[in-house]
């Protein structure tokens, strides 16, 4: 089965594989109905008090790019407000929720381990992501950070290891994208295991954990690319200038 032939009578499992936005559309009250795999979306809906129709429109038109956001709403911040916007909400939950995917994924090998699904890749494949993300945040909270901050404050080129800010950002850049792209190839590689995990809570939390995952990757990185690097680019560029006396 493909998203285009998902309908209101589709299990609501059949449908987190496909459209994870589900489980934000139907709210923390259907999440028990979740763990029933073979509910339809209509049943869990007239169960919740939900329209089914509303509930189905919404899915088809939630298009919209995960790291939509208006640039503006930070335009008023400090670079070291941004960071720490960036420190204490997406990194706090980006590191929930790759515990909860480890959890989850620890689980589900316990029971269909020595089932054909491939299970062991994405297990795989999520323990080396997950430990590219933690070595990520730590660069960030460790070195990046602290130097953005200092910048700032003291009106100073800051001095990582002798290179300009561009060179760590640049690095920092090219792992979003990894990051993205392996998190899109850990949801299909799930997919793959939707018909016979069915029944399985573990595997709804898998796919909806991924999915949010993805969403706060791409949302920090949306604001650290397009926000947090340019700004900061500009600030050192402003203090390396002949007239700033900050060039030495």
């Amino acid at each position: 089965m493909n998203g285009a032939t998902l309908n209101a009578c589709s299990s609501v499992v059949e449908w987190v594989s496909h459209c994870p936005q589900v489980l934000d559309l139907l709210g923390d009250g259907c999440r028990d109905c979740c763990r029933i795999g073979r509910h339809s979306l209509q049943e869990v809906c007239w169960l919740h008090g939900l329209d089914v129709g509303r509930v189905c429109f919404r899915l088809a038109t939630a298009d919209e790019p995960i790291a939509a956001f208006d640039a503006d709403e930070f335009a008023a911040l400090s670079l070291a407000r941004l960071c720490d916007l960036i420190e204490h909400e997406y990194h706090f939950r980006l590191r929930d929720d790759l515990t909860r995917g480890a959890r989850a994924l620890d689980r589900l090998l316990m029971m269909h381990g020595s089932s054909p699904l491939r299970l062991n890749v994405v297990a795989t494949a999520f323990a080396d992501l997950r430990d590219r993300i933690v070595l990520h945040l730590l660069r960030e909270e460790a070195v990046v950070f602290p130097g953005i901050r200092a910048m700032e404050r003291a009106g100073m080129l800051p001095r990582l290891r002798g290179a300009p800010m561009e060179h760590p950002l640049l690095t920092l850049k090219r792992e979003h994208r990894l990051f993205e792209d392996v998190l899109q190839q850990l949801r299909e590689l799930g997919y793959d295991c939707a018909r016979e995990l069915r029944d399985c809570a573990d595997y709804v939390g898998l796919i909806s954990t991924l999915h949010r995952l993805e969403k706060w990757v791409r949302r920090s990185n949306a604001i650290e690319a397009r926000c947090l690097f340019p700004r900061t680019l500009a600030l050192e560029a402003r203090l390396s200038s002949p007239s700033s006396g900050n060039n030495s």
